[in-house]
């Protein structure tokens, strides 16, 4: 029992919080039995309505798309880990991005406060 939770452990990890990767897996789980049933759903004419064929069908869907799930998640997370550890090394960017983005949010206020007034007029 003790290798199967290390297993699980090393195989579904992402944030390394025991927890959350537990809450994360959850959802995953939920989208992909919401994907597997639909899919069979209409896929089900052509299986014959065969209860056999449907399960086994629902559980490779399902099995797929979690694994892609994971695999996205999993991805996304080192490029967000790999991206906050580079900022980190370069500080001032920092700087630039929020200099950026103050720019950026007054430029488009003031964009959209003339076009009002030209509506109204």
């Amino acid at each position: 029992m003790r290798f199967i939770s290390w297993l699980l452990e090393e195989l579904f990890y992402v944030t390394g919080i025991t927890w959350l990767d537990g809450i994360i897996s959850t959802f995953i789980g939920l989208i992909a039995f919401s994907v597997a049933f639909l899919a069979i759903g209409f896929l089900a004419p052509l299986m014959r309505y065969d209860s056999k064929n449907m399960s086994e069908g629902h559980w490779i869907i399902r099995i797929l798309v979690f694994a892609g799930l994971w695999w996205i998640l999993q991805t996304f997370a080192k490029i967000i880990t790999q991206s906050i550890n580079w900022m980190n090394q370069n500080w001032w960017l920092y700087i630039v991005i929020g200099v950026v983005s103050v720019v950026l949010i007054t430029y488009l206020i003031i964009k959209k406060k003339k076009s009002i007034t030209r509506k109204q007029k």
